[in-house]
């Protein structure tokens, strides 16, 4: 029978072993299974568990537990997992101030605390989803767009939630087809002699399959982010200029379809920003699942997400440079 160190020696460096193979499993098998897609979802903190289990395990039974799989363990977590961003570098200050909000269409605060957030943010683009008039609450962009005024407004998406304001002039817009049911939308903006296409993108996040279970909400939710993922990537091929690609991806950033975009697009957050950048849920965020993507015609000089409540997402803000 085995002993209880000899267990604890065997868990430790098993479940370093398993931390180190679970990304060339991801590789391999990407989110095509249900349990694979589960651990990919999981927040970076349920990877210490059984860190903290293990540890736990040995000082109640007075057992020492090995220290080394123990620290490698947690550093591979906060590597491979917690997707960390360690800039010592001072941010700079760039010439292009772009925001994202999913406002939760202002059901958390009043639309002009909300409206008055966002015009004290000074940014040159804003990108929102989920702006529609929920149960027993009015429309919460009217008040929005009086706050900022001067503004060009562009408004689409299912029911109207998608919304981009530009300072600067807006040459054309349009909705794309991005799967499930919702689609996307762009507008091309003048930035002096260039015209940058700006997306706004709001994942499905598959309340109606939450009744059916985990496997299968999981297997779908996975084939659908790659159906909606390929759709964006074939519009983003329509478009040779530079871009701005922002919102919510209800996707990790290890995940696929971050994966895929950052093959052709800057993560902003993920080059100047610092720490974690979750932003989900707002009052104790454990995902990072809203993005600003720039194309490399531009410089990322910060990102950072906002550490406000007034919707159960965190914005995201970040400054470009347009060379």
């Amino acid at each position: 029978m085995i002993s209880l160190q000899r267990f604890l020696s065997l868990a430790c460096w098993g479940y370093l072993g398993c931390l180190l193979l679970l990304p060339v499993v991801w590789a391999w098998r990407g989110e095509r299974q249900w349990l694979l897609a589960l651990l990919r979802y999981s927040p970076a903190l349920c990877y210490l568990l059984p860190l903290v289990l293990l540890l736990g395990l040995g000082l109640v039974t007075k057992k020492p537990v090995p220290r080394l799989p123990l620290v490698a363990s947690a550093l591979v977590v906060l590597a491979l997992y917690a997707s960390p961003v360690l800039n010592l570098s001072s941010p700079g200050r760039g010439q292009l101030k772009v925001l994202t909000y999913n406002i939760l269409a202002g059901r958390l605060q009043e639309s002009d605390e909300l409206s008055r957030f966002l015009e004290r943010q000074n940014c040159d683009l804003i990108l929102l989803q989920e702006v529609y008039a929920a149960a027993f609450r009015a429309d919460p962009l009217p008040p929005i767009q009086n706050a900022l005024g001067g503004y060009h407004l562009v408004r689409g998406g299912r029911v109207g939630e998608l919304v981009i304001f530009s300072r600067f002039p807006v040459r054309q817009w349009q909705e794309f087809e991005l799967g499930c049911s919702r689609p996307g939308l762009w507008a091309d903006v003048e930035m002096g002699n260039e015209v940058v296409r700006v997306y706004n993108v709001h994942y499905d996040h598959f309340d109606q399959l939450r009744t059916s279970g985990l496997r299968k909400l999981l297997r779908e939710t996975a084939v659908a982010r790659f159906k909606q993922t390929s759709q964006l990537e074939a519009e983003l091929s329509r478009w040779d200029g530079p871009i701005i690609l922002a919102g919510d991806f209800n996707s990790p950033p290890d995940s696929d379809t971050p994966t895929r975009l950052r093959t052709r697009l800057q993560d902003a957050f993920a080059l100047s920003g610092r720490g974690l950048g979750q932003t989900f849920p707002s009052f104790f965020p454990l995902w990072r699942i809203d993005y600003i993507y720039a194309s490399h015609h531009f410089g990322v000089r910060q990102a950072s997400p906002l550490r406000v409540t007034w919707s159960d997402h965190r914005p995201v803000r970040a400054e470009l440079d347009l060379y």
